[in-house]
């Protein structure tokens, strides 16, 4: 699997104003890392987790403890296909 092959091209894109109606599910202080094909966010918070902006059920949620721990969990096929 090909992570690129899943993900969209950031560059160009008016994050703030994208994100705008979802201040109230998202903190005030993060980084935006990956985006899917869906419109998802995986953003990195400022204590170095990764957590997913699910925009198909208004969903913030954790998915990783660290960048790394989410290229482990990524490499788990299980976890890959979700």
């Amino acid at each position: 699997m090909n992570i690129h092959d899943y993900l969209i091209d950031q560059a160009g894109k008016d994050w703030p104003a994208l994100f705008s109606d979802w201040g109230s599910v998202l903190p005030r202080s993060f980084t935006l890392w990956l985006v899917n094909r869906f419109g998802d966010a995986f953003v990195v918070l400022d204590d170095g987790s990764v957590r997913m902006l699910d925009v198909g059920i208004g969903q913030f949620r954790p998915v990783a403890d660290s960048r790394d721990h989410f290229a482990t969990l990524l490499d788990v096929e299980a976890n890959a296909n979700n």
